[in-house]
């Protein structure tokens, strides 16, 4: 299943079991009832919208199920998240709000805070500058 704007779709032909919802992420969860294995997260960059995401579809992830979010590279040793606002819908947003990484240490993911939730790998992207890479969760238990 996918969530995003129509114009965003995949333009290929999609499996039949394949389901599109259209519209924003932060509305559409509600109208979702099956649960996943994955649940890639690929939305909005600032902190908010990140946490929305996880808060609003995490539930719907099965235990030992996995959460995967993209676009989490930082600098200075990955404690600080690299400032993309060309990706950020937030107008106004200050880099000190804007990023991934923030949302997910905002949520306890990083720092290993939940019981719930565990970090499993980082993924780095180095061909593209290291400026992208994914963080990698597992779900232990629902609670």
């Amino acid at each position: 299943a996918g969530v995003d704007f129509w114009e965003m779709r995949p333009s290929f032909t999609l499996p039949v079991e394949y389901v599109f919802y259209q519209g924003d992420s932060a509305a559409i969860w509600k109208n979702i009832k099956e649960e996943f294995n994955l649940l890639f997260v690929d939305g909005c960059h600032c902190q908010h919208h990140c946490m929305i995401d996880f808060l609003n579809y995490s539930p719907l992830v099965v235990a030992g199920g996995y959460c995967l979010f993209h676009d989490t590279a930082g600098i200075d040793g990955g404690t600080k998240q690299v400032e993309m606002p060309q990706y950020c819908t937030v107008p106004g947003q200050s880099p000190e709000t804007t990023g991934v990484r923030a949302g997910l240490r905002k949520l306890g993911l990083l720092q290993g805070h939940r019981s719930d939730w565990t970090l499993e790998c980082e993924i780095k992207e180095p061909e593209r500058g290291g400026l992208f890479g994914m963080l990698l969760f597992k779900k232990i238990k629902s609670l």
